[in-house]
């Protein structure tokens, strides 16, 4: 909905609202007040109608009085006499209002005078069922008790109208006076007043709405008026500011009055300008954002792409070299080269290197003094990464003869868990050539690197142990595959708290399974044949290169624990690496006793040599063995010569 409808809607409701409110309750008051005047004057009227009546009876129930009196030879009792005197007879029926009569009964309600000759000398008593009202009035004035009263009349168009009834007893005879007529008879002008009143009230009404009308359609006309005046500049601001939208900035024309559109007008095109110069700072902006998005693309994609080709190679010389020359050739740097920690941590050596200069500086064994010289010195003490912009400029930097093209580097540590092993030196022929950005994209490169290494040379370190312990022991499982047939098994329980030797438990078939290298899992009923085992266990053979070291059993803290294959396979995955473990450790007790014994047999043979006299040899000999091999009682007897 437009403002300029919403203002015509507003005037338009501001003007009529009231005008309509006035005209519904000037309606209602007329309407009420005219009810209450006719009502009222009806009332009165059928007052007046009722004392009418009332004095009508009691004037006839006098004149028959006095006419009795007069004429005493009439007696009041004698329905046939009476009747036969035309003067009373027209004395006792006279005219009440408009179509009212007077009529007369005696004490037992028989009709004696009445207008209508059929129902004279019929009992009243009569018209009880049809008229039940009427004769309630009737067979309350028998007794000589004056009655009134309402009772509804049936016309001969079965329509109802009410009649109004006064009854009254003449003095001194049994004779009763009945005086009704129709009692709107006297109510008829009130009635015409309020049908009057009515027409005028419409009237009224009538010319209140046209009022209205003529109101509203000024209210309208006005309200038409004053919107196109106030939205007009509206529209046309609302217009110009859909242009602005689009891009046209100059389509805003400020206004120079001083109301509040022009006010308005001047404020849109203020920040039309603002506008205008922020979303062409705001394009500079996405420009340079993006182009630095791209070239951080880049280098994320270049640091995936060396990662993955750098984890291919396994021997570490070969994977450092692939290194620095895929850094450089990506990134497209003057010169690339990994620096290591040597053992004695002193010096970072240059290990590996992009370039020939590079090359030269490898095999001329470069390195620089940890935490003294150059900024990769400064590096791999501090842990930190830095940049130097202006090489010319920066106080550590070391300058190399072999690199005389350098403008900047930037250097990154590399970091193997929580330990520095070198650092990754990159150097660029253009000052300014590195950002602080790149330290966070080439650090995630650095420390992939770093980790490679250190993988690259666990692995030389292990192969290079198996080769030795395999020079060492050529046949390390010759004693270790009888652990099953000795008759003395070593065993040990850990109970959560403690590890404490124990009897061998296990009874010999499942032993000979064990020996066999199946996994045996038995429920707590099965665990009952071992002895002290009540719940749930689990054995697990210790195989080595397809040799039986032992087993490894562990018991459920749930009695009626269900063992399920994961649980199996972690377990046997365990029991594999505990049998290496073993093994090794029983080759190390071997090394260890062997070394043990030969340097006893060296001090014998030292403290032997030392004597001269074969006496002195023999008790030198007895004593070390002696004291070599605890209570062993030594003899040593020599061959008589022949």
């Amino acid at each position: 909905m437009s403002i300029r409808f919403r203002i015509i809607i507003a005037i338009f409701l501001v003007a009529l609202v009231p005008m309509a409110i006035l005209l519904v309750l000037s309606s209602q008051a007329l309407r009420q007040n005219s009810e209450i005047g006719v009502e009222s004057a009806r009332t009165a009227l059928e007052e007046v109608g009722q004392q009418t009546i009332r004095q009508k009876a009691e004037d006839v129930a006098a004149q028959i009085h006095i006419y009795l009196q007069s004429h005493p030879n009439l007696d009041p009792s004698d329905i046939t006499a009476l009747q036969a005197d035309k003067t009373l007879a027209s004395i006792a029926v006279q005219p009440v209002g408009k179509t009212g009569y007077t009529a007369v009964h005696d004490s037992n309600g028989i009709n004696i005078f009445h207008n209508n000759p059929k129902i004279v000398n019929t009992p009243l008593a009569n018209l009880q069922a049809q008229l039940p009202d009427f004769w309630r009035i009737v067979e309350a004035s028998l007794d000589g008790t004056p009655a009134d009263g309402y009772y509804d009349w049936i016309e001969a168009d079965k329509s109802i109208r009410p009649k109004y009834m006064v009854i009254v007893p003449v003095p001194d005879t049994p004779l009763r006076v009945a005086a009704t007529t129709y009692i709107d008879e006297f109510s008829q002008p009130a009635t015409e007043a309020a049908q009057k009143l009515k027409t005028n009230t419409n009237n009224l009404l009538s010319m209140l709405g046209l009022l209205a009308f003529i109101s509203g359609f000024v209210a309208i006309v006005a309200a038409t008026l004053l919107g196109l005046q106030i939205t007009t500049p509206l529209v046309k601001l609302t217009k110009a500011a859909e242009e602005v939208a689009q891009g046209k900035w100059d389509a805003i024309v400020p206004q120079k009055t001083k109301d509040e559109i022009g006010i308005l007008s001047r404020s849109i095109y203020g920040m039309a300008r603002q506008l205008s110069e922020l979303i062409e700072n705001l394009d500079e902006q996405v420009r340079a954002r993006t182009t630095a998005l791209e070239r951080r693309t880049n280098q994320l994609e270049a640091v995936a792409l060396i990662a993955r080709d750098v984890a291919r190679v396994k021997q570490l010389d070969m994977l450092m070299k692939d290194a620095v020359e895929l850094i450089r050739d990506r990134f497209g740097f003057y010169r690339v080269g990994i620096f290591l920690i040597d053992e004695s941590g002193v010096y970072a050596q240059l290990v590996a290197a992009a370039g020939d200069a590079g090359q030269k500086l490898v095999e001329d064994k470069h390195q620089l003094k940890v935490g003294e010289t150059g900024i990769v010195g400064t590096v791999v003490a501090t842990g930190q990464a830095r940049i130097a912009q202006n090489v010319g400029e920066d106080q550590v930097y070391f300058k190399n003869p072999l690199l005389p093209d350098t403008r900047s580097e930037m250097t990154i540590p590399l970091r193997a868990g929580n330990e520095i092993i070198g650092a990754l030196d990159i150097q660029s022929t253009q000052e300014f050539a590195f950002e602080e950005e790149d330290i966070n994209v080439i650090q995630v490169l650095a420390d992939q690197l770093a980790n490679a290494i250190e993988n690259a040379r666990l692995v030389e370190q292990l192969q290079n142990a198996n080769k030795e312990m395999a020079a060492a022991h050529t046949s390390p499982l010759g004693q270790a595959s009888q652990l099953w047939a000795d008759n003395e098994v070593v065993a040990y329980e850990y109970d959560r708290f403690h590890v404490r030797p124990i009897d061998d438990q296990i009874p010999p078939a499942i032993r000979a399974q064990l020996a066999a290298g199946k996994t045996i899992a038995l429920s707590a009923s099965q665990a009952k044949a071992i002895k002290g085992a009540s719940r749930a266990l689990l054995l697990v053979p210790l195989t080595l290169r397809g040799q039986i070291l032992g087993a490894i059993g562990l018991e459920s803290s749930a009695p009626d624990h269900q063992w399920t294959n994961e649980e199996i396979t972690t377990v046997e995955t365990i029991a594999a690496q505990a049998a290496v473990a073993l093994e090794n450790a029983r080759l190390l007790e071997e090394a260890q006793q062997r070394a043990s014994q030969e340097k006893a047999v060296s001090d014998i043979t030292a403290k032997v040599s030392s004597s001269i006299q074969i006496e002195s040899v023999l008790r030198a000999t007895a004593e070390e063995l002696s004291r070599i091999l605890q209570d062993t009682e030594v003899l040593i007897q020599l061959n008589k010569e022949e």
